[in-house]
C-alpha cells in the first residue's frame, strides 16, 4: 500500500507518525540528542525509509534554524566552512543514493549508522581518558564528505562530525554551536537537492501537521530534562537506539 493511500485513509497511521515525531523532539529536548537520528530510527517502521528521509529533513531544518539563532555569537564559521567543503560534495551523492537504493538497503544503512554511533557513545562513556590533541585538522574535509553522504541519504550524518569535534580539546559551547550551524547548512543543502530531484510529493504536505507536535515535544523535553539524571538517561537512549538500529539492520 502506497504512503499516499495511508495518509488519506488511516487516522491511526497519522497518530503513529505524530507520536514518533513527538518522541523524537521530546528526547532531543531532554538530552540534546539529534532529532534526525531518533526520528530515523522509528519512522521507517511505519513509512518507507525514502519518505522518512525527506520528511525528517524538513522537520529537522525548523529545529536547527531556531537553535542556530540562539547560539549565533558562538559559531566558528571558519571551522564550519571547512567541514562544509566535504559535505557540499557528499550531500548530493547521498541524495542520489536515496533516489536509487532499494528501501530495504536504506533501512539497513540507517541501522548500521545508528549502531555505529551507539557503540561510540558507549565507548566514550565508559572509557575515561585524559584530553588529548584530538584528530588532525586535516580530517575536516573527509569527515564532512562522509557526514554529507550519510546525511543526504538517511539523515544520520551526525556521527562522523560529532566524533571529530568532540575529540578536540575545545570548549563545549563552541562545539555545540559549530555542530548546530553545520547541520543547518547541510540540511538546507539536502532540502534543496531533494526538492530539485523530485523526491518531494504532494502527499508529504500532510506532514506539516507535525510541526506543532515537534514544538510541543521539544518543550516537554526541556522541562523533563531538568528533572532527570543525565547519566541514566544517556544510557537509556543509547540502549534504545541500539535495539532499533539492530532491528533495522537485520530486518531491512
Amino acid at each position: 500500500m502506497i504512503v499516499g493511500e495511508l495518509i488519506r485513509g488511516d487516522a491511526a497511521f497519522l497518530a503513529a507518525v505524530g507520536a514518533i515525531l513527538f518522541i523524537a523532539a521530546c528526547l532531543q529536548g531532554m538530552s540534546g540528542f539529534g532529532f534526525g537520528m531518533v526520528a530515523m530510527s522509528l519512522l521507517p517502521f511505519v513509512i518507507s525509509a525514502r519518505t522518512a528521509s525527506v520528511v525528517v529533513a524538513f522537520m529537522a531544518l525548523s529545529n536547527t534554524l531556531y537553535l542556530a539563532w540562539r547560539v549565533r555569537r558562538t559559531i566558528d564559521f571558519k571551522l564550519v566552512s571547512h567541514l562544509l567543503i566535504g559535505s557540499a560534495v557528499g550531500v548530493p551523492i547521498g541524495v542520489y543514493a536515496l533516489r536509487v537504493m532499494p528501501d530495504d538497503m536504506l533501512k539497513r544503512l540507517i541501522g548500521l549508522s545508528i549502531l555505529g554511533y551507539c557503540i561510540y557513545l558507549m565507548v566514550r562513556k565508559f572509557r575515561r581518558r585524559p584530553p588529548g590533541p584530538g584528530l588532525s585538522l586535516r580530517w575536516r574535509v573527509p569527515v564532512g564528505l562522509t557526514a554529507g553522504m550519510l546525511g543526504g541519504a538517511v539523515n544520520v550524518g551526525g556521527p562522523p562530525v560529532i566524533l571529530y569535534l568532540y575529540s578536540q580539546p575545545w570548549d563545549r559551547e563552541l562545539i555545540r554551536a559549530t555542530l548546530i550551524a553545520y547541520f543547518v547548512l547541510t540540511t538546507i543543502l539536502k532540502v534543496a537537492f531533494v526538492s530539485v530531484g523530485g523526491l518531494v510529493t504532494r502527499d508529504m504536505a500532510v506532514y506539516a501537521l507535525g510541526f506543532p507536535v515537534i514544538w510541543a515535544g521539544g518543550g516537554l523535553g526541556l522541562w523533563l530534562g531538568r528533572r532527570l539524571r543525565q547519566s541514566h538517561f544517556d544510557l537509556f537512549i543509547a540502549g534504545s537506539l541500539a535495539l532499533l538500529g539492530a532491528l533495522l539492520l537485520i530486518g531491512g
